[in-house]
């Protein structure tokens, strides 16, 4: 059994694949549910944000169960599948709960410390667990990692100054269009992000905005609590021209401002923002002259300049993710030397009771017996030493933690240790015959830690 992490988020992949892999919550459901119907995981759980798509499964063949389900996204989005893997990522075992952890603490987001990931992948939680698509292990994992994020967050000031995607935007606006008094904004989406946007706008201290959104209610409880107006959905493309500043917020899966609905107003064409994955605004804007749009990954620049205080956490927080990951693992572990001592006995048992009935017709009934008791206690003796073995770790003999042991490897936990374990089960299977050796050996050779440039060369091909 193999904890499996792929994905692809924006350090790997540009805004046009992350958007073409971007999945709403009835995509995600349903492709989950499809993942455990198909056999492909055994438990799985799929996040999908702005800025990552990444699936979590248990599975007996990582290998197999890897390309089905680059299988099934591709056939999902129409794309190659060789193609994802230019662009993607896989992390087995440590490494994938490694990354997990690091996500929910928020030092792999666009913004580092962003408060909002966390919730994020509770909302995918819950998603996974009312399509029945976790179990056991992932629901384990998925409450330890929510208690990661926030011990990160309560030990460190990694979250301090509320930096996020929205403030960033509203910061990028004022970049571009000084003071925002006697400006009007037009936000379009109400979900989290709009909120967070709105709230920003607001401590801006924008002359006017204007919220608009699918669903009116929401536009209509943001709008009462931070003092804007709201704009029925259908009107809102006969009135860009009239604002200054246009924040989208979506995420549709058509482009919900097209070229001919804009026209200048005084000769300008209003600042427009894009905060959607996929994207709300047509890329054909962009080649309008003088047209101004700006897309999430413009953000990052923004975010720098006020993530000082921040970096300086990051060390503190990567110690926590390191203990937490060497905690879990140790957890895992024991889990997989455990289902190994068990088959390995299983096989010995095997053994014997068949090298016993092969002699049964041989033996009176007092033989028979003293060949059981000699036979069960050869079987003990021969697997006492395998199971201190599996059980123990010789890098850490004692009864430190995992993480004073001088083997502790700083930002990723104890990697060494975790990865001697895992090596003494897979010999054992195959010694023993409880492991095909080609779908170990397999697994031992994929390269999960290929650089992006890397995993390029070696596949090529783009996502089409």
């Amino acid at each position: 059994m193999d904890l499996v992490l792929y994905g692809l988020n924006h350090t790997t992949a540009p805004l046009e694949i992350r958007e073409r892999l971007s999945l709403k919550a009835k995509d995600s459901t349903s492709i989950m549910s499809r993942l455990r119907s198909m056999g492909v995981f055994s438990e799985n759980l799929l996040l999908s944000t702005c800025n990552r798509t990444e699936v979590y499964g248990i599975a007996e063949q990582a290998v197999d169960s890897v390309t089905k389900l680059q299988e099934l996204l591709a056939d999902f989005r129409e794309c190659r599948t060789e193609s994802l893997r230019e662009y993607s990522y896989l992390y087995l075992n440590a490494k994938a709960v490694q990354h997990l952890f690091r996500v929910s603490a928020g030092l792999d987001s666009l913004v580092i410390g962003e408060v909002e990931i966390l919730g994020q992948i509770k909302d995918a939680y819950r998603a996974a667990t009312g399509v029945d698509a976790t179990g056991p292990y992932l629901n384990k994992l998925f409450h330890h990692c929510f208690r990661v994020g926030k011990r990160v967050r309560n030990q460190t000031a990694i979250s301090a100054g509320g930096i996020s995607v929205g403030s960033s935007a509203v910061e990028l606006a004022k970049k571009v269009l000084g003071r925002l008094d006697g400006k009007r904004a037009l936000l379009i989406g109400a979900g989290k992000t709009g909120e967070l946007v709105a709230r920003h706008l607001t401590y801006a201290g924008i002359g006017e905005f204007v919220v608009t959104n699918r669903t009116a209610s929401k536009a209509e409880i943001l709008s009462r609590e931070l003092g804007g107006s709201v704009m029925p959905f259908d009107e809102y493309p006969a009135h860009l021209s009239g604002f200054d500043l246009i924040i989208t917020a979506v995420g549709a899966p058509q482009h919900i401002i097209r070229r001919e609905m804009l026209r200048r107003s005084r000769g300008l064409y209003p600042l427009m923002i894009d905060l959607g994955v996929p994207r709300d605004i047509d890329p054909e804007i962009d080649r309008l002259s003088g047209a101004i749009v700006y897309h999430i990954d413009d953000l990052q620049g923004i975010a720098k300049e006020q993530l000082a205080k921040r970096e300086r956490e990051i060390p503190k927080a990567e110690r926590i993710v390191a203990e937490e990951t060497a905690r879990f693992i140790s957890w895992s572990d024991s889990l997989r030397a455990q289902r190994t001592i068990e088959d390995l006995r299983a096989k010995f048992n095997e053994l014997k009771e068949s090298t016993l009935n092969k002699w049964k017709g041989s033996l009176n009934p007092k033989e028979f017996k003293l060949a059981e008791r000699i036979t069960n206690d050869l079987v003990n003796k021969i697997l006492h030493e395998p199971t201190i073995s599996l059980k123990g770790c010789e890098l850490n003999p004692g009864n430190k933690k995992c993480e004073t042991c001088e083997m502790f490897e700083e930002g990723r936990g104890c990697i060494h240790g975790h990865f001697n374990q895992e090596l003494k089960c897979i010999i054992t299977r195959i010694l023993f015959g409880i492991e095909d050796p080609s779908a170990a050996a397999e697994l031992m050779h994929w390269d999960s830690s290929s650089s992006t440039e890397e995993k390029r060369e070696r596949d090529g091909g783009e996502l089409d």
